[in-house]
């Protein structure tokens, strides 16, 4: 039954939660003036009237950029049609400085709030209008808007932007919705050596003395938040996709670490597939990818001119998983050009799907058209659990959700807006067919081109092709929340199933009962103890039981897995006898994605406290040694890293069994570091794991001598950025003399990297007057650090053992909470709440949380959720702890 009462309450209770900055009217009459409210975001009322009174914008901008300056300067000249004067008119621009502003020739008087300027209703008239600003704005430090870095090493000045959800306006006055797509021109004056790039090639430079002009054309419209402006003495390669020009950039100083020839192939490969999957050419005129320094994400879909962060860039050898994770954001941005910038979102309730569809092609494009072939195991271990643990959070939404304004369009760039979706994406390809799929988007794609759509554009061009009402699979699935439990049930006689069916439950307060398109795996022991596939049977399954019944007959399988090559977004409930057998012979399942599931099985009977976390550890020890595959070893890692830090809030390592725990899990990394071949990415992988576990005297011995080079492992090459590795983990346990190393080190490598790893092992000391001190640093507003160098403090602030200084310093985390909210962006305070709102598993600080929740109950999304899902996260700790003991 249609329950169109269910998502009309998530709507109303989502509504309610964030309709404080409403405007006064959200649908005025043509005649009743609208006042905006007077804050830092656009909300989403406001962003729906201006839609309706302005259209067929144009920018002309002129900027002048310097490398020893501390802002930049401009004026933008704003052609529209205005289609109504019922109300004054905004332009968005944030923090910055209006000198003056003229309409249509004339000029007129000022009225900037800090946030926008206003043009009075009563200076309006209908028709064609043209307003001019002349204005400057400071340069970034957390880099959203126009970033300006200096690099330590040759102390050359890069420049870059970055701009969504809502930050085109901290570089120009502008109307920064998606649904007003434009047109620019564009003219900037900056030093002669430096490189500038935008969204098309420049159509003429002059030279004038030490300076360049370079003058851009108008092109094809689209967003403000996809404008783009980057300049510097970029290191240029260049190539050619077909008709394609292509260009790749980076530091001068770290252009040696760039592997040049495998990043043109993958966007080579990845232009090839995405023009023939989508039926259509690549849209704009050349592909520029720039490599840029303390970027905030990971890249940027600016058209035409994609932003990467420079963290993806290592100083030594990459395993086949860091490559295969650098062409993975290759091709996902490159998914965007069509998805997200030829056709976009009308409003940031659309962000998931522009996200999720780039995280999907990604990996099609992956496995079907260059080496990586396994990258759908990756997007398990990774994208998917992250989506998995985002869904079961208390602040979980539906993956369509209302978005009231742009400070919650940012707080919701999670892993339900990535991987949730992005994993019911791959479903429906599943459910409608991988080629009726593609027929669908490739028509969506051609209907809206140059165009603003919302979720009915998408979903009809799918149902159109697929023949089929999508209506009810839209609502179970995008508009209701959570993640289904299913589990498969089967009884034999005489060898045969007799009958076998898979039942679902929801954790929803009000469940929803999903369809689903699923494989059953069925398994049968083989020779040498090995747990062989039987058959792998497609099935759609719906309501609280389907029952199998094309199974009846068939041969009675030992082992059977309801989501066999993780086609669904489920949860997989294994019945004990399945579960018993894991825990012993998780090995005998040949297939490596296969192994990781079966793992995140585990892992969560961990975190739901079904399975004591020594019970968890003793599967680890006794089976992870005979791991081969980098990505599942990868995933389990992660898990012994999660198991010592729950060992530590529950205060076992004093104990003689947390002692032995800890003991055997730093021993079993060394030995098998040790063993694996030379040069090899299991070496690496459990190099690195040693490292980041390591906490003996003997085992911090160890990582002296590999400093010093008295100590040396056959085969692995300790580059810089595994020497700060090791030097973090000795400066976190107070190794005497470590200033000093640092100290030495940071001469070594004066690289931006190595400045931020420094100050990561500083912040990592275990003293608290060191912490009190890099906490008086991150909460200074006056501080003159960048955002990038007090993330990498408050990221290292509390390693895993030093569980003590968060009790010590949870409430000066937490009393400044809310003025911080008042007081910093959306960038800032996503990096602190999510490095330093964390309890420490006792009564007292999930009543701490508490109260903090109800103090802050009227911060900014990002900020109340992330109080939240800390609380959630101190609760479950105590049931894990509580398990313990018993």
């Amino acid at each position: 039954m249609y329950n169109i009462q269910t998502v009309f309450i998530y709507s109303v209770l989502l509504l309610l939660l964030s309709c404080s900055d409403k405007v006064s009217n959200d649908k005025p009459d043509r005649d009743q003036a609208v006042t905006r409210a007077e804050v830092a975001y656009l909300n989403e009322a406001y962003a729906g009237i201006r839609s309706k009174q302005i259209a067929n914008v144009s920018y002309r901008l002129a900027l002048s950029l310097s490398a020893d300056e501390t802002e930049f300067s401009g004026t933008v000249e704003v052609e529209f049609d205005l289609l109504n004067t019922a109300q004054a008119l905004t332009l968005d621009f944030s923090e910055g400085n209006v000198l003056e502003v003229s309409l249509n020739g004339k000029a007129i008087p000022v009225s900037y709030n800090r946030w926008f300027i206003t043009i009075d209703r009563s200076l309006l008239q209908e028709g064609r209008q043209k307003v001019l600003v002349d204005f400057s704005h400071p340069y970034s430090r957390t880099g959203s808007g126009l970033y300006r870095f200096t690099d330590p090493e040759d102390q050359r000045v890069y420049i870059y932007s970055d701009l969504e959800p809502y930050d085109a306006n901290w570089i120009f006055p502008n109307f920064d919705q998606p649904d007003l797509k434009a047109t620019y021109e564009m003219r900037v004056e900056a030093p002669r050596a430096w490189q500038v790039v935008t969204s098309i090639r420049e159509s003429e430079v002059t030279v004038e003395g030490e300076r360049r002009t370079w003058t851009f054309p108008a092109d094809k419209k689209f967003s403000t938040y996809l404008f783009s402006l980057h300049a510097g003495p970029y290191q240029i390669w260049e190539a050619a996709a077909d008709a394609v020009p292509l260009r790749l950039m980076a530091r001068q100083s770290l252009a040696k670490y760039v592997d040049v020839q495998e990043w043109f192939e993958i966007t080579r490969q990845g232009l090839e597939f995405f023009q023939t999957y989508f039926d259509i050419a690549y849209p704009f005129h050349k592909y520029d990818q720039i490599i840029v320094p303390d970027f905030n994400a990971g890249a940027m879909e600016n058209v035409a001119a994609v932003t990467f962060s420079e963290r993806y860039i290592r100083r030594g050898d990459y395993t086949p998983d860091e490559r295969e994770r650098i062409a993975n954001v290759i091709l996902h941005e490159m998914a965007h050009m069509w998805f997200g910038d030829l056709v976009t979102m009308k409003w940031w309730n659309g962000l998931w799907l522009n996200e999720s569809f780039a995280t999907f092609m990604a990996n099609l494009a992956l496995v079907e058209n260059t080496v990586f072939t396994r990258a759908w195991h990756t997007f398990f271990s990774r994208t998917k659990l992250w989506a998995y643990n985002t869904d079961e959070q208390l602040t979980n939404h539906p993956i369509e959700l209302p978005v009231n304004n742009t400070d919650s369009g940012f707080a919701n760039f999670d892993g339900i807006t990535y991987g949730k979706g992005a994993s019911v994406l791959k479903q429906l390809s599943y459910l409608i067919g991988p080629a009726v799929f593609r027929q669908g988007v490739s028509q969506y794609l051609k209907n809206n081109a140059y165009q603003n759509t919302e979720l009915d554009d998408f979903t009809s061009a799918l149902a159109t092709a697929a023949g089929r009402d999508l209506q009810e699979w839209t609502r179970q699935w995008l508009y209701t929340k959570g993640t289904n439990k299913i589990t498969a049930d089967y009884q034999c006689r005489q060898g045969k199933i007799v009958n076998i069916h898979v039942s679902q439950e929801s954790p929803e307060p009000v469940p929803e009962l999903r369809e689903h398109r699923l494989q059953l795996g069925l398994y049968k022991w083989g020779d040498h103890q090995q747990m062989n596939l039987q058959a792998a049977v497609p099935v759609t399954i719906s309501g609280a039981n389907t029952d199998i019944a094309e199974l009846a007959g068939a041969a009675c399988p030992d082992f059977v897995y309801p989501n066999y090559a993780d086609w669904a977004f489920v949860k997989v409930a294994l019945p004990e006898r399945e579960l018993g057998l894991l825990k012993m012979h998780i090995n005998a399942f040949d297939d490596p994605l296969m192994r990781s599931m079966l793992w995140r099985n585990l892992w969560e009977a961990v975190r739901d406290a079904k399975l004591p976390l020594t019970e968890y550890a003793d599967i680890v020890l006794a089976n992870i040694a005979a791991e081969i595959n980098p990505k599942t070893l990868n995933q389990v890692t992660r898990t012994i890293g999660s198991t010592i830090g729950y060992f530590h809030l529950s205060r076992m390592q004093d104990s003689h069994a947390g002692a032995w725990y800890l003991f055997r899990f730093e021993a079993l990394a060394w030995d098998n570091l040790l063993r694996y071949e030379k040069q090899s990415d299991l070496q690496k992988i459990w190099f690195d794991h040693y490292v980041s576990i390591v906490h003996s005297p003997e085992g911090l011995g160890k990582l002296t001598s590999l400093l010093s080079g008295e100590l040396t492992i056959a085969g692995l090459v300790l580059d810089q950025d595994r020497r700060w590795a090791l030097l973090e983990a000795l400066s976190a346990h107070a190794l005497a003399g470590i200033k000093t190393m640092l100290e030495r080190e940071l001469q070594r490598d004066p690289s931006s990297s190595g400045q931020k790893a420094y100050i990561a092992a500083r912040a990592a000391v275990p003293d608290l007057e060191n912490k009190r001190l890099w906490l008086t640093k991150i909460q200074d507003e006056k501080t003159t650090l960048p955002l990038a160098k007090l993330r990498a403090a408050m990221g290292h602030l509390y390693p895993a053992d030093q569980s003590e200084f968060r009790q010590a310093l949870l409430s000066h985390v937490l009393e400044p909470l809310a003025e911080l909210d008042r007081k910093r962006g959306q960038q800032y305070l996503r990096f602190y709440t999510r490095y330093l709102i964390k309890g420490y598993c006792t009564a007292d600080s999930i009543e701490a949380l508490r109260k903090a929740i109800d103090k802050n109950y009227r911060s900014s999304l990002g900020t109340t959720k992330a109080l939240k899902i800390a609380l959630q996260e101190d609760r479950r700790c105590l049931n894990i702890k509580a398990l313990l003991t018993h």
